[in-house]
Formats: C-alpha cells, sequence, structure tokens
C-alpha cells in the first residue's frame, strides 16, 4: 500500500527535498538499538530509537517555513506542500500469509461421528510488520544545529521512515476434537 509522509500543516503535506535519495545507503539498512549514530547522505549525523529498522531517508522531506521579525523561525501554517496525500513510490512493507485447515471425520456408528480439526495460521511464520509500524510524521527544525548538520527546516525526527516492532500476530495453530451425536 502506498503511503505519505505527514508535515502537521493544514493539509499535512511536505515538500521534497531536492537531491535527496528516498533511502538511506544499503549499509545502513538494518534494525537498531538506540546507540549507533548514522551519518544520512547530506552529511547530518542521525541516531535512530531502539529497536527500529532504518530505511526511508529522514531528510527526504521537509516543511517550509517563516522567519519572524524578531529573528527567528517556524513552520509555515499555511504552506500546502508539493506531495501528495499518498506517494506511489512509497510502500508500506508487503503482506504475505498462508493459512491451513485440516479437517477430517471418522464415523464411529450410525449415530456417533468423531471429527479432528487442525487450524494453522500464518503457517510459515513469517514475519509481517504492520503498516501502522511506519513512522512518518516530520517535524522540522526552528534552530540550526552545527554539531550534527542540522539546518533550519530540516527533519528532526530522526526516526522518519522507521520500521517499528508492530507485527502481525505469529504461527498459531490449534487442534480440536470433536464427538457429534
Amino acid at each position: 500500500m502506498p503511503w505519505g509522509p505527514n508535515c502537521g500543516t493544514m493539509n499535512g503535506r511536505c515538500n521534497i527535498v531536492s537531491g535527496e535519495p528516498t533511502y538511506v545507503p544499503k549499509a545502513d539498512q538494518h534494525w537498531y538499538d538506540g546507540h549507533t549514530s548514522v551519518t544520512l547522505p547530506d552529511g547530518r549525523t542521525i541516531t535512530p530509537a531502539a529497536y527500529t529498522y532504518l530505511l526511508y531517508n529522514p531528510d527526504l522531506f521537509s516543511q517550509p517555513m517563516v522567519q519572524f521579525p524578531n529573528g527567528t523561525y517556524g513552520v509555515d501554517q499555511y504552506s500546502w506542500g508539493s506531495t501528495s496525500g499518498y506517494e506511489g513510490w512509497l510502500r508500506t512493507p508487503g503482506f504475505y500469509n498462508m493459512n491451513l485447515t485440516v479437517n477430517r471425520k471418522f464415523r464411529i456408528t450410525e449415530r456417533f461421528q468423531l471429527e479432528l480439526l487442525a487450524e494453522a495460521t500464518n503457517l510459515l511464520n513469517a514475519t509481517q510488520i504492520q503498516p501502522s509500524a511506519i513512522n512518518t510524521g516530520v517535524s522540522p527544525s526552528v534552530l540550526a544545529d552545527p554539531s550534527t548538520n542540522t539546518k533550519v527546516g530540516q527533519n528532526t525526527n530522526v526516526n522518519f521512515g522507521t520500521l517499528g516492532m508492530s507485527l502481525f500476530e505469529p504461527r498459531q495453530v490449534t487442534l480440536s476434537l470433536r464427538l457429534r451425536f
């Protein structure tokens, strides 16, 4: 399923930063422990949260900013952004599932019948990440931070584009025996 970022403005749409790749480099696409830092393609250093899988580049999207008369910055609340509500090239994890049911009836007498039923959901026990596990919130910076190479308006949500641990159910097997009369 396609998904899109959320910038929290009137329509929630963001701007795409030209020249930024969609994904972080392959070497950085893995699960994080909350202590390991990553240098993004634009040179900014972030530390993803524990138990998250970094996939998408957090600096791909930004929020338009305005400078106030006193020199501080704030989010442009009236920005319409340039992205659509759902981007076709941003996809949630796929869902592949196999369920199995085996049912056998044994006639004991004309009046009595024994039924054996075995059911398994997610038979192959494949890890299935829920779409809600993707962090899509963009939180723009109102201050520049030279120590991390963060610029005004850049996304400060270092967990943007990460996959969390919200999973669908693991394999479950049910065995039933029924006596019918």
